[in-house]
């Protein structure tokens, strides 16, 4: 943190992460570029097949049964005041609109995984999420969960815990703009996603 963040609005912080969750966050370092990124985020269209100025790839683990590839559209809404979730709707305002596409990273397994849950239904699945649009709060979590096929470790969300403090989602891929950037995949993650365990964070510039 510089010494100029330290008096932006939430240190300049832009795109963040939830708690227990890893990868990419979005911040600046002035109040200019903090306003240029908060611009960028706000020119992702939800109605947008695709859009230049955002991007968010993610990596997950889930359990349970889903299709191997696809894409949802629903709408999330905060819940009754002092709920820590949002609830997933068919219908809504599109300021509510949430949409996600993924497909199943095929030929991983899950050796080494240590569950406390005595059963799994269905088998672990390893995806990678895009979101479509801006994002919303639990957006990922919440949808996977409705289709049940919840995120390891996502309790909160009806995820099977296990013997990490962590749920099993991590922000790969951050691009806004002509800028994209990679957040290295945690060390507890490698096993489940080989070709993509570098520990090194990479940056693109187009």
């Amino acid at each position: 943190m510089t010494q100029e963040s330290r008096g932006l609005e939430e240190a300049g912080l832009v795109h963040r992460l939830d708690l227990q969750t890893s990868g990419c966050i979005l911040a600046g370092k002035t109040e200019g570029a903090v306003e240029r990124l908060r611009a960028a985020v706000r020119a992702a269209d939800p109605g947008a097949e695709r859009t230049g100025s955002l991007a968010k790839v993610y990596l997950a683990l889930v359990s349970g049964s889903l299709e191997s590839e696809g894409e949802v559209e629903f709408f999330l809404k905060n819940r009754h005041k002092g709920s820590k979730k949002v609830s997933v709707n068919r219908k809504g305002l599109m300021k509510h609109r949430a949409r996600v596409r993924w497909r199943e990273l095929k030929g991983l397994g899950v050796s080494g995984l240590s569950l406390k849950a005595k059963e799994i239904s269905g088998p672990v699945i390893p995806l990678e999420i895009e979101l479509l649009g801006p994002g919303r709060r639990h957006q990922i979590r919440a949808i996977f969960s409705y289709l049940g096929a919840p995120l390891l470790g996502d309790t909160l969300y009806k995820g099977l815990a296990w013997d990490l403090d962590s749920i099993a989602l991590h922000s790969r891929m951050l691009r806004v703009g002509d800028e994209r950037v990679y957040a290295p995949v945690p060390r507890h993650l490698t096993g489940f996603f080989p070709g993509l365990a570098s520990h090194e964070v990479k940056t693109d510039h187009h």
